[in-house]
């Protein structure tokens, strides 16, 4: 009891104090929560006109304080289609609100079209690989039109919108040498043809000016019967169809199976490759293969039907003489900017070029056209399909038909030690 006595008169005397104490605190200044409301004094500002409410004052001298400057106003448009938006349930009918809205979109539609070359380098490409840096500034080198090549880009919009790459090449010039490059082989004697490999890295040659898809290829199944078709640099494959460089065969052509090669005489030929240890006169002696899934035409008319699926897409194809070729990538599967072509648009766009025979090669995300760019570099000129992490991507490939100088080619190291050959 003693002890309860005496604490209770020590925290009657620390309450005394404590009230003492904030009395005279009160006394000297009142608490903040018994003061009365004041306005207080808008902060001087050097833009009054931008301040549309009382708050913004005090937004704008903090900017001034740190010399920053508000950010311009939202397009007007924009404001509008909120506006829409909030009020047609009471003021619009569903027509009236639709057609509205689709007018505005037009409006902004055409608002993007006029900036798109700045917004897909901007935003889309923000980050992306170097290639692909400037595709839509760059320009092939200058040296292109003396080697007899001529690079053009055709845009069109019927019966929906395609960027074609057309890279017309004059082999009768003699400045010019095609060259098939074959990846390394990964297994010697085993049953892959090759490794996937970067196609900028198969033309990665001083000599080299020019480098397009050719074959399709696949991989090899695992123990369950399923094959990766998430293609990756350095996977085993096993090319589809003919492929020959500097007349050394490494992939075996089917039996009547129709070929792109080129012969000792600098043509350029569709048809069936001369096998492998033939007897050939010179002039037809083969000296580069490659193959596709098959013609699109042939002496001079179109061999497949209309219709059927739009894709990317690569064709070959050459003049009735073998010395005029055209080497083709269309854009695809990007709606809005190019989306692709089926087989009979792409042939009918073949012999629009002037083509006798045409050839469709591997198409899809394997479509890629490289050239060498006004700074002397190789760049991809078209714009792939592919993507990895939401980024365009280069697909590697298995083998490349390059075009090189005359004088400065050499052939790129791409066997390993006790490889096939090239």
């Amino acid at each position: 009891m003693r002890y309860a006595a005496t604490t209770s008169l020590i925290l009657l005397a620390c309450l005394g104090a404590l009230l003492t104490g904030g009395a005279s605190a009160c006394a000297a200044e009142p608490f903040w929560a018994f003061q009365p409301p004041d306005d207080p004094l808008l902060p001087a500002v050097r833009d009054r006109d931008w301040a549309a409410n009382p708050l913004d004052p005090f937004v704008l001298i903090r900017l001034q304080e740190k010399q920053l400057l508000p950010a311009p106003s939202a397009d007007h448009r924009l404001d509008k289609v909120a506006s829409i938006l909030a009020s047609v349930h009471v003021e619009w009918s569903a027509k009236a609100a639709i057609e509205e809205l689709d007018n505005l979109i037009r409006q902004l539609t055409e608002l993007v079209n006029k900036k798109e070359k700045v917004l897909r380098v901007q935003l889309s490409d923000r980050g992306f690989d170097e290639l692909f840096q400037r595709r839509y500034s760059a320009e092939p080198a200058a040296t292109l039109k003396t080697l007899g090549l001529q690079y053009e880009v055709q845009e069109i919009k019927e019966p929906r919108v395609n960027r074609i790459h057309v890279l017309r090449v004059n082999l009768e010039a003699g400045k010019i040498k095609p060259a098939v490059v074959v990846g390394a082989d990964p297994d010697g004697d085993g049953p892959a043809e090759t490794a996937l490999t970067s196609p900028l890295k198969l033309a990665a040659v001083p000599a080299v000016v020019a480098f397009i898809n050719t074959n399709p290829w696949d991989s090899f199944p695992d123990a369950q019967g399923r094959r990766n078709r998430r293609w990756f640099a350095g996977q085993p494959v096993d090319i589809s169809g003919f492929a020959a460089s500097s007349g050394r065969i490494r992939s075996p052509t089917q039996s009547h199976a129709t070929s792109v090669w080129f012969d000792g005489a600098g043509r350029l030929r569709l048809g069936v490759a001369p096998g492998d240890g033939q007897e050939q006169p010179e002039e037809e002696r083969l000296t580069e293969g490659m193959a596709g899934f098959g013609l699109i035409m042939k002496a001079g008319k179109v061999v497949v039907g209309e219709g059927g699926a739009v894709h990317p897409r690569t064709s070959i194809g050459v003049d009735r003489t073998g010395k005029i070729a055209w080497l083709v990538v269309v854009d695809g599967r990007q709606r809005g900017f190019s989306e692709g072509m089926n087989l009979h648009e792409l042939a009918l766009r073949m012999k629009q070029l002037g083509c006798w025979d045409a050839m469709n090669m591997d198409g899809g995300g394997s479509s890629v056209m490289g050239l060498l760019n006004e700074e002397g570099k190789m760049q991809v000129f078209n714009s792939p399909s592919d993507r990895r992490r939401d980024r365009r991507s280069v697909r590697p490939l298995p083998l490349v038909l390059t075009l090189r100088k005359v004088g400065g080619e050499k052939q790129a190291p791409t066997d390993k030690p006790g490889g096939k050959p090239d």
